[in-house]
């Protein structure tokens, strides 16, 4: 297990197999959205996984649209101020063999059902995957609670599957 994602697994902010799973993603390739406000610690947890993808990939820090054209496996997508943020996410989405990590906040919405839906009726492909990492604070705890894999079926359906944590 990643060093980065051990810290998480020692806090209780993730469980083991929740590390697992999002070394797994990001080994195969796939965009991760950390999902949640900013006091359940998703800006945090969205350097650790951008950490994790930049040590494994060529990546571009994202500053504005114009980043997206230069050419990487990862897109690394802070919460930009003052940008389409959601068509910087749509064009990094579209890229050809080329993933995202990025953050879905209150103050930065957009719907990946719509950018997923868009995507494939402008590029075709169905092999993308996105992983969602809901963070929520109970008792004034952060937590990664829920791990959604969003993907595409064979007729070009929109497939989410849910993994809620649980707790004991």
């Amino acid at each position: 297990m990643h060093a980065m994602l051990k810290k998480n697994v020692d806090t209780g902010f993730i469980t083991e197999d929740q590390a697992n799973y999002i070394e797994e993603a990001i080994k195969n390739g796939e965009s991760l959205i950390i999902s949640g406000h900013r006091s359940a610690g998703v800006r945090v947890f969205m350097a650790t996984c951008m950490a994790i993808a930049k040590g494994q990939y060529d990546t571009v820090q994202v500053k504005n649209e114009e980043s997206v054209d230069k050419d990487a496996k990862y897109y690394l997508i802070p919460g930009l101020e003052g940008v389409d943020f959601e068509g910087i996410i749509q064009k990094a989405f579209n890229k050809e063999n080329a993933s995202f990590v990025t953050l879905k906040e209150p103050e930065h919405p957009y719907s990946i059902m719509k950018i997923m839906k868009k995507g494939l009726k402008e590029t075709g492909d169905k092999s993308k995957v996105v992983t969602l990492l809901e963070c929520r604070k109970i008792d004034d705890v952060p937590y990664l609670i829920n791990v959604n894999r969003v993907s595409y079926n064979d007729a070009g359906k929109i497939v989410k599957e849910e993994t809620p944590r649980e707790f004991n």
